[in-house]
């Protein structure tokens, strides 16, 4: 696989990619202001012969971290790699702003409160720094 991390506008590719992913992207409203901001913010997009297979949205709030606010990787292409070449990308970005940390959110089932699992599982072992998870926030109406 010949994996291309480029930056542009992505709006359609998020909605694309929200679409099939509804059991971690099943809010409607969310997903739209998703799109929204990979448009106007510009997604780093991971794509292989012109097809894009995933997109990460970074956030820079202006203190000492650069936020991961979506990452979202087509299904066909889940354990490929593609998740971890775009956390690889934001590692590079926050270290080339000069930020001492990449934050995430990530949402865990109710049945599984291990925020390593499932959606985390492939950042631990790009993580630079001692893997740290805070406790659940938010409830079932209020997406992470």
């Amino acid at each position: 696989m010949t994996l291309k991390i480029v930056r542009r506008a992505a709006g359609a590719e998020c909605a694309s990619i929200l679409a099939e992913l509804p059991e971690w992207f099943g809010i409607p409203e969310s997903n739209a202001g998703y799109a929204e901001l990979a448009e106007r913010e510009q997604a780093w997009v991971a794509e292989e012969s012109g097809a894009t297979l995933g997109l990460m949205v970074l956030i820079d709030h202006g203190f000492s971290a650069v936020d991961i606010h979506l990452l979202a990787v087509r299904p066909h292409a889940h354990r490929r790699g593609v998740g971890k070449a775009l956390v690889r990308q934001a590692l590079a970005v926050t270290r080339e702003l000069g930020k001492p940390y990449l934050t995430v959110k990530i949402k865990v089932r109710r049945r599984n409160t291990n925020p390593t699992s499932e959606r985390g599982r492939f950042m631990k072992p790009s993580a630079s720094e001692p893997w740290k998870s805070s406790p659940p926030f938010g409830d079932r109406r209020t997406p992470a």
